[in-house]
């Protein structure tokens, strides 16, 4: 594999390799960490989940039997964002390999986020604006920053359309409505819309989506929705 922004060659990370690092149909981002935090960064990691981000942890990705440097480059070569964890001893002791992924990642056009969590940013990442925050606060903040990126947005929305034929009560329909009302859908995703609601009871009695969802698809989509007499969108 050639990286187009330097010319940088790195070899090839197989479909196999990705599927054994990263969860399915998630946006890959990878967490630049030290090991004395690895229970909060697994928290962390837990709690992107719910925004259809897999994250990759060093510390319990790794099988014990797998080459630890290799399996670290792996994950590198295959991530579709970085992010760095930076605590205020980010830089010490065994800081070598914060550093060195940092490095790594400059070398592809990617999202690079760095959370500021006691430390600042230095060497390559320090003419970046840090994004400080609490570890509680974290999932958020760094799922409002990868939103605004078209391939994290587009991945992210058709995920969650995906997942409205799973919405079983009225507190997850609030919630669906509440994350996909940010975006800004296509005709495809619309059409998508339509058919969860149309094959979902659950969705249909939640008076919320039902009254909101009308206006919504008329500002997205071309075409001009209304619901018909079997409370069905057409």
């Amino acid at each position: 594999m050639v990286n187009k922004k330097n010319n940088m060659k790195y070899r090839i990370v197989s479909e196999n390799e990705v599927k054994n690092i990263w969860a399915e149909n998630h946006f890959r981002i990878f967490l630049s960490h030290k090991s004395a935090y690895k229970e909060k960064v697994s928290k962390l990691k837990q709690e992107l989940k719910k925004y259809y981000i897999g994250a990759f942890v060093a510390h319990n990705d790794i099988e014990p039997s797998k080459e630890w440097q290799d399996e670290i480059e792996k994950a590198l070569l295959s991530m579709n964002a970085f992010v760095a964890l930076i605590t205020k001893d980010f830089y010490d002791g065994d800081g070598e390999w914060t550093n060195q992924e940092i490095g790594f990642s400059t070398a592809f056009d990617i999202p690079r986020i760095y959370v500021n969590l006691g430390g600042n940013p230095r060497g390559f990442a320090a003419k970046f604006q840090a994004l400080k925050c609490s570890w509680d606060e974290a999932p958020e903040k760094i799922f409002s920053i990868l939103s605004k990126y078209d391939n994290f947005r587009n991945a992210f929305v058709d995920n969650l359309i995906g997942d409205l034929k799973n919405v079983l009560d009225f507190l997850s329909a609030n919630e669906f409505y509440d994350r996909l009302i940010t975006f800004n859908l296509s005709e495809e995703q619309c059409d998508k819309v339509i058919f969860a609601y149309n094959n979902n009871v659950q969705i249909g009695k939640n008076y919320r989506f039902k009254s909101g969802i009308i206006s919504y698809l008329n500002k997205w989509s071309s075409k001009q929705y209304k619901l018909d007499e079997a409370n069905k969108i057409v």
